[in-house]
Parts: structure tokens; sequence; C-alpha cells
């Protein structure tokens, strides 16, 4: 059977950055949708891990009988501040609405923290990739960027719909697990 990687995202601008991070792999990478997989898995976790976990399995269930060997992907990434007890963490995505724009939600968090000095403007980007391999067993892989320096929370916290992550912004890796099994399987 031949293998291949399915990401849960029916993000197309999503899929063009995993496909560019994941070129070495030599598999075919695919969306749900170019998949054929249709499912919509609620984020009830509570935590980015678990509902990274949440969308691989829900996938990896549709594929059980795809005729390949799936490598399921998933991820649930966001903003936690510090100065706002975390959030909009897990809920950066839908913070004040799916539809909202970045621009919204980036002055609405500068607003809430118009009054905390600057020394506590302190924040992170978490990012959590679950996986899910073809004899089900799961392997996940979780990083931390911390917002450094007076541009602690800067004027664009969130992505702009130009780019993904300004790089004005100063980053800092704090944590990181590998997932080399992926391929070895």
């Amino acid at each position: 059977m031949s293998k291949r990687i399915i990401f849960a995202t029916g993000n197309k601008g999503k899929m063009n950055e995993i496909r560019e991070i994941m070129a070495d792999f030599n598999l075919p990478i695919l969306s749900m949708e170019e998949a054929g997989v249709y499912t919509e898995a609620e984020e009830t976790g509570s935590s980015f891990l678990e509902n990274s976990f949440i969308k691989a399995r829900a996938v990896a269930e549709k594929c059980k009988d795809s005729g390949y060997e799936d490598i399921v992907l998933a991820d649930d990434s966001g903003l936690v501040v510090d100065a706002l007890n975390g959030e909009p963490g897990i809920y950066s995505a839908r913070y004040l609405g799916e539809d909202t724009s970045y621009t919204i939600k980036n002055n609405k968090i500068l607003e809430r923290m118009k009054d905390v000095p600057e020394k506590d403007r302190t924040a992170r980007f978490v990012c959590a990739i679950a996986c899910i391999l073809p004899d089900g067993k799961e392997i996940s892989a979780e990083a931390r960027y911390e917002l450094t320096d007076s541009a602690t929370i800067p004027s664009s916290i969130f992505r702009t719909e130009s780019s993904t992550v300004q790089n004005s912004i100063p980053r800092k890796r704090t944590e990181s697990v590998t997932g080399e099994e992926l391929l070895r399987e």
C-alpha cells in the first residue's frame, strides 16, 4: 500500500506552508478535501495538543478504509498573553468571532492591555502538532515562541492577511519535540 500524508485542514494557505515545510518527505501531502475526507471535529480540548489530537483522530477514523497507509497530521495554535490570563489561547482562531480580521483582534488585545506595564507584556505563540500513523501509533510535537524585548505585544500580534508572522517580532524557541518516526514507519 502507498503512503500519503493527510493534513487535517481545509485552509489552502496552510497547505501551501505545510507542503513547503515537508517537501523533503517525498510523500503526497493532501488536505482533507483533496483526500476526499469530510469531517468537522469540534475542538473541545483544554490545550492546543488535545485539540490537535481531536482533529487528527477524527480524520484518521475516516481514512481507515482508504486503501492507503495514511499518516494524519493536525495542528492547533494560538497566542497566549499572560496579562490576559492566557487569552486568547486555544480560542485564538475564534477570538471575537471566526470571521473577525486580525487587525480587529490585534486592536482589541492592545486595548485590553493599555494599562499593563511594558515589563508585564509577555506572551507566546504555541503550536501543537498531532500525528496518527497507519498502525494507530500517536506522536506529537509542541513548540512555544516567546515574544521578547520591548516588542512583547507589538501592534500586530496575530498573523496579518499578507504574512504568517511579521518578521519584526522577536521570537525565541523554548520547547519542541521532534517526530522522526514519521518516515521510519
